[in-house]
Formats: structure tokens, sequence, C-alpha cells
């Protein structure tokens, strides 16, 4: 009950939306500063969920993104050309 009276519960309220994912959820940004450093997109991809935000990321490739955000995803959704 103490979470939900300050906020946190389950139900989505947003969603932010990342075209070309790898820009601000790629491998290079996951390098540490210093010593209990955790980077920003780090800290988006596991505790936005908790304050019911959700991330919509697109790609062309998932090898770039970092483990972070493929650890924290409940679903992919894979479309292909025809060619």
């Amino acid at each position: 009950m103490g979470d939900m009276s300050r906020g946190h519960d389950h139900s989505l309220r947003e969603v932010l939306v990342s075209d070309e994912a790898a820009l601000e959820f790629g491998t290079e940004f996951s390098a540490v500063a210093g010593s209990g450093y955790v980077p920003i997109h780090k800290r988006i991809c596991t505790q936005s969920r908790s304050f019911g935000v959700g991330i919509l990321a697109g790609t062309q490739m998932l090898s770039p993104l970092d483990d972070c955000l493929k650890a924290n995803a409940a679903t992919f959704v894979c479309l292909c050309c025809p060619d």
C-alpha cells in the first residue's frame, strides 16, 4: 500500500517513444563514468515502469542496444521488408 500512495502502481500512464533507439539506448552509453554511477538510460529502463511510464523503442538492429533495455522489454515486435 505504501508504494501506491507514492504513485507507484502497474497502470500505464505515459509512453516514451524513441525512433532510432540506438541513439538513446546504445551500448556505447553504458560505460561506467565512476564508482556507483548509473547512466540515465539504465535508470529509465529499470525504474520508469513503476511510475506508469513505458518505452517504445524502434531500431533496425538489436545488437547496438544496451542489454539493460533488452532485459527489461516485455514484448518484441519484428517487421520484415518484402525485399
